[in-house]
């Protein structure tokens, strides 16, 4: 269970800093606005996770944590689906990089309320999770680079797809 969560991190996380770091670049690729609205939907969805985390905890007072994920998982797939499906359309970025950051806001408090409900979290399981952000944060932002520079923008809302794919698999 730790390795499952721990890889269920490493998904979710590198996912969120992945696309974080990567949207401007896929704006600007996919010429569906200039550099100051690149620079705006990068803040948006800085800003819609923000704001995510912040209405997550009163939703996480009613909802059970393993319904918060993969409702905030499915949200995750929609947003990636959109921006891949509608991707010269510059409202489709808007909704999808919003909702995105949103969807994906609770789900590393939220990982931590599941795991506490199935096991007691000493300082050596939560290691394993930490393991688990920490080489998400390396491996997903160097790989989306990896492919967009060989198969375009694209790639970042499908990489992010995929991962959200798995990570639903996981729960």
């Amino acid at each position: 269970l730790i390795l499952l969560i721990a890889v269920f991190m490493f998904l979710h996380v590198g996912a969120e800093l992945s696309f974080g770091g990567w949207v401007y670049t896929y704006a600007l690729k996919l010429k569906i606005t200039d550099e100051a609205g690149a620079s705006f939907l990068t803040s948006a969805y800085w800003g819609s996770l923000t704001i995510g985390r912040l209405i997550a905890v009163a939703i996480a007072v009613k909802m059970k944590p393993r319904l918060m994920l993969i409702t905030s998982l499915i949200g995750c797939l929609l947003a990636a689906a959109l921006l891949l499906v509608f991707n010269s359309s510059i409202t489709a970025a808007w909704i999808g990089t919003i909702l995105l950051g949103l969807s994906i806001a609770p789900l590393v408090p939220v990982t931590f309320t599941f795991a506490g409900e199935h096991m007691d979290i000493t300082g050596r399981v939560a290691g394993w999770f930490v393991i688990g952000i920490g080489t998400g944060n390396m491996f997903f932002p160097w790989i989306v680079g990896q492919f967009f520079e060989k198969k375009g923008p694209l790639v970042l809302p499908l990489i992010n797809l995929l991962t959200f794919i798995l990570a639903l698999g996981l729960i």
